[in-house]
């Protein structure tokens, strides 16, 4: 049974003041007498009394504050997320919402009694692998939004890039020039589940090839972190590794930086890029510019992924909302240079 929640009437009656006097130390108010004030938090500390932040803002009943919650510190180390994060911040700033960064989360107690409290309107969450924390996160009323969650259930707010289809572009692009022997160098295992956007790469790649009739021959298929340096070992493995028949002419990268890394690696072999083989990026970042020759690159636009999702998050605080504008599918467009 979920315990009644004690109201500033009852903690103005209890010290003696009006309900404005108890909203005042709520709020922090210099204006308070400090007699005033102690006896207000005594009264409050015998109540036991969770005062709902969202009295800051009394007639919009909103604490006007959100978090974006990070279930692996590791999604900091993406160039990506800072850009992600400028776009958030750009639209709740517009709004007047202050964003709160919560990062390594352990179970959704914390955030939920915040949301619960009042202390904040609404979260982002990101991706999370599949399990109870996911389950339980789907029976939830308060207002958020899952980011880059391409599996989410119908009527759950969330939005995604449409990884997949970058993929699928890249790969179709290279096999229109007449490449056969396709590689991909991927992120983490497409075991680990939690990195739900490698997973859609790798997808695409595979749906690439069927689409193009090219095999998606396990031996091209490398995983890797997503360093440059990552690209660049990956890279030296399908090339030096004992190979049926001939080495790639065609590398399909999960990453700019990984593409970054293979296009060193196929040089340092005394290979032309693109001649005997071709690169492709993934994110068009300022990597993509940086390689000689330029790559092509499935164009991700990051920072209005970020402004989409907070737009998405306010309009669910704000009731505005309607069925059927739950799920965002952020499109990604190949932008086509020297690599190919």
């Amino acid at each position: 049974m979920t315990a009644r929640r004690i109201t500033m009437k009852e903690v103005a009656l209890k010290a003696g003041v009006s309900v404005f006097t108890v909203s005042s130390v709520v709020n922090d108010s210099a204006k308070v007498a400090p007699n005033t004030r102690q006896s207000v938090l005594e009264a409050m500390r015998l109540l036991d009394f969770e005062p709902n932040h969202a009295a800051r803002s009394m007639k919009l009943a909103k604490s006007m504050s959100v978090t974006y919650v990070v279930s692996d510190p590791l999604h900091f180390t993406d160039e990506a997320v800072g850009v992600n994060l400028a776009g958030m911040l750009e639209a709740f700033g517009a709004h007047g919402y202050n964003l709160v960064i919560e990062s390594a989360l352990k179970d959704f107690s914390k955030l939920k009694r915040a949301l619960r409290q009042g202390r904040i309107d609404g979260a982002i969450i990101s991706a999370m692998p599949p399990g109870p924390a996911l389950e339980e996160l789907m029976l939830w009323t308060q207002p958020f939004v899952l980011f880059d969650q391409p599996s989410a259930p119908p009527g759950v707010p969330t939005i995604f890039a449409s990884y997949r289809s970058g993929i699928v572009a890249a790969v179709a692009h290279v096999a229109a020039r007449g490449r056969k022997r396709i590689a991909f160098i991927g992120g983490p295992p497409v075991a680990q589940l939690n990195v739900l956007h490698n997973v859609e790469r790798y997808t695409g790649f595979t749906e690439g090839c069927r689409n193009a009739g090219v095999t998606a021959e396990p031996n091209l298929i490398v995983n890797s972190d997503f360093s440059i340096q990552g690209g660049r070992d990956a890279m030296r493995q399908l090339l030096e590794k004992p190979l049926e028949g001939m080495p790639p002419d065609a590398v399909v990268c999960a990453t700019d930086r990984l593409a970054v890394g293979a296009v060193h690696a196929i040089q340092a072999h005394g290979l032309r890029v693109p001649h005997d083989i071709a690169v492709t990026g993934f994110n068009d970042s300022e990597f993509a510019i940086a390689t000689d020759p330029m790559l092509t690159t499935a164009h991700f636009p990051v920072h209005e992924m970020g402004f989409r999702a907070a737009e998405l998050l306010i309009r669910r605080i704000e009731g505005t909302l309607l069925p059927g504008q739950e799920r965002l599918e952020i499109p990604i467009e190949l932008i086509v240079r020297g690599s190919t």
